[in-house]
């Protein structure tokens, strides 16, 4: 093991290991690393060599809703009040993992009856598209809707959007 060190010492940015079992000699392990170690390699934790996660942040993903266009997405839905409605979830920072669209709070009876479409993980200053479709009752010709989401930063703390939903309490 050590011949073979030293004759690949110049390779820059190099990675060896060896395995060694615990029925052999001690003394042979110690022998070892010695020569290994004044052929000029260093020994380091395995989990150094690994790519380390971003460090987290004191606050969660800064998570921006805006509305995009409001449109009947058929005749059929039309005849059945149902609306779309596009929307954006803009991320400004930090990494927001698995944001989840959990509730919808609407005026004037109006209730959500899509699937949810996200989860979705949006990187800082990347943002996402999604539909949503309302079921609106006969005479209804406004409605406002505060949509709740959740997201976690990459350290897996959990944040809700605009706060926890009244539905979660």
């Amino acid at each position: 093991l050590i011949d073979r060190a030293t004759k690949i010492v110049a390779v820059r940015d190099g990675v060896a290991g060896f395995f060694f079992h615990s029925e052999e000699d001690i003394a042979y392990l110690e022998q070892t690393v010695a020569g290994i170690e004044a052929a000029g390699f260093t020994f380091v934790d395995a989990s150094s060599l690994l790519p380390q996660p971003e460090p987290c942040a004191a606050a969660g993903p800064s998570l921006a809703l805006s509305l995009e266009r409001v449109y009947w997405d058929s005749y059929g839905d039309y005849q059945a009040g149902i609306v779309a409605v596009d929307f954006r979830l803009d991320n400004g920072g930090p990494y927001a993992a698995d944001v989840t669209a959990v509730d919808s709070l609407n005026t004037n009876a109006v209730a959500w009856v899509s699937p949810a479409p996200l989860p979705a993980d949006i990187a800082a200053g990347a943002g996402t598209a999604f539909t949503l479709k309302y079921l609106v009752p006969p005479g209804v010709s406004r409605f406002r809707s505060t949509l709740y989401v959740t997201a976690r930063d990459a350290c897996g703390n959990r944040f809700a959007y605009p706060g926890p939903s009244p539905g979660s309490v």
